[in-house]
């Protein structure tokens, strides 16, 4: 692919013989490589024959950090030998070790699918993952690909052994629809209105109202803060909920921009249709208004209607006694206890482990509670 493509943080380019020290960097990590299918990099030499390797081949590109300059992967259409289908391509990306978690793998995978299915031509794209590498079906599921099946055998590891891959494909036509989902969720997502409240994206300046907050020592015990914040870790932190990809998170304010607090769906995982939630109103004025009522009601509608979430979980310390009447108030039901599983101030204390589910939550959309 003679292209360069650009996204928000990322660039796409043609790779160059001045990237080996780049590539040797996060080529030679012991974990990086298995995970594609590949052996780890032994010398900057190797990592420079297999760039002009991808520069003759010409189906594979860099990955560029803008910020850094830095190379931190690559990303290619392969031809797809399972498929008898010329207009069809496998995607397949590495990203290094240290650039995990921040969301690269699905920005730069939506990217060389809009040009897959725009520039191109193509028909369809085709993904596969090992079975236990959690980290790319996310990243796969998150791009709109449909689950095909399992193959068993049918790839061979770097140490000789034959193992299964989860196969996945992507048409056209599947694509423009999941590309008009995306935009639509995105509009409706960055603002949710209530009567009292609004729930919108965090913004960096809200770094002073949490780390005011978050020092304060009764709510850094309810919550389970063991560290002081400063503004700068609060806006690192807002920073890395914006790329995060298992978090759907939100700043609550009055309707008059006033900020109360912050709500969100963390730990999602769609393939078991469950996900953990978050409500926390620190300044105790703002209490006891209807404000947590209504900024709980409205994140319980977002895991169960917009994500179609089956449950939902949060944890409470056993002596923060308001909370635990708040959500049983809200419908949640304690469903284990973590004997002295937490410790605060020099003393232990239980914690509470409560759940959801959605025909509880909203009946009329299940019906009768499912056996499954």
């Amino acid at each position: 692919m003679n292209i360069s493509l650009e996204t928000e943080r990322l660039t796409l380019r043609p790779f160059r013989e001045e990237d080996a020290a780049d590539v040797f960097a996060y080529a030679q990590d012991p974990v990086v490589g298995p995970a594609a299918g590949w052996r780890p990099h032994t010398s900057q030499a190797e990592s420079l024959e297999i760039i002009r390797m991808f520069i003759k081949d010409g189906d594979v590109l860099a990955v560029v950090e803008r910020e850094s300059g830095k190379v931190i992967g690559s990303v290619g259409l392969h031809v797809d030998r399972t498929r008898d289908d010329a207009r069809s391509r496998m995607l397949g990306y590495t990203l290094g070790r240290p650039w995990w978690g921040n969301g690269y793998g699905t920005e730069l995978s939506h990217a060389v699918l809009a040009h897959a299915f725009g520039s191109m031509g193509l028909e369809m794209v085709t993904v596969c993952h090992a079975p236990v590498n959690e980290r790319s079906r996310r990243v796969i599921e998150k791009c709109g690909f449909r689950y095909e099946g399992r193959m068993r055998r049918s790839a061979r590891g770097v140490d000789g052994t034959l193992h299964d891959r989860c196969w996945y494909s992507l048409l056209a036509d599947e694509w423009r629809e999941h590309v008009a989902r995306r935009l639509n969720d995105t509009t409706m997502s960055e603002r949710i209105e209530g009567e009292k409240i609004i729930l919108r994206r965090p913004i960096e300046s809200d770094a002073a109202f949490f780390a005011r907050w978050y020092n304060e020592p009764d709510v850094m015990a309810k919550c389970g803060f063991t560290e002081r914040t400063t503004p700068e870790e609060e806006i690192s932190a807002i920073r890395r909920c914006a790329a995060n990809e298992d978090r759907d998170w939100y700043t609550i304010t009055t309707r008059d921009g006033r900020i109360l607090g912050e709500a969100g769906l963390l730990r999602m995982f769609p393939a078991w249709r469950c996900t953990d939630l978050s409500l926390i109103i620190p300044d105790p004025e703002d209490r006891g208004k209807g404000y947590g009522t209504e900024a709980m009601m409205l994140m319980l509608d977002r895991a169960f209607r917009h994500w179609n979430f089956h449950r939902v979980s949060i944890g409470v310390v056993g002596f923060n006694a308001p909370a635990l009447r708040f959500y049983q108030k809200m419908g949640f039901k304690q469903e284990g206890l973590q004997e002295q599983g937490y410790f605060c101030n020099h003393e232990f204390s239980d914690f509470i482990m409560m759940r959801m589910l959605k025909y509880e939550f909203a009946p009329e959309d299940v019906g009768t509670p499912p056996n499954n």
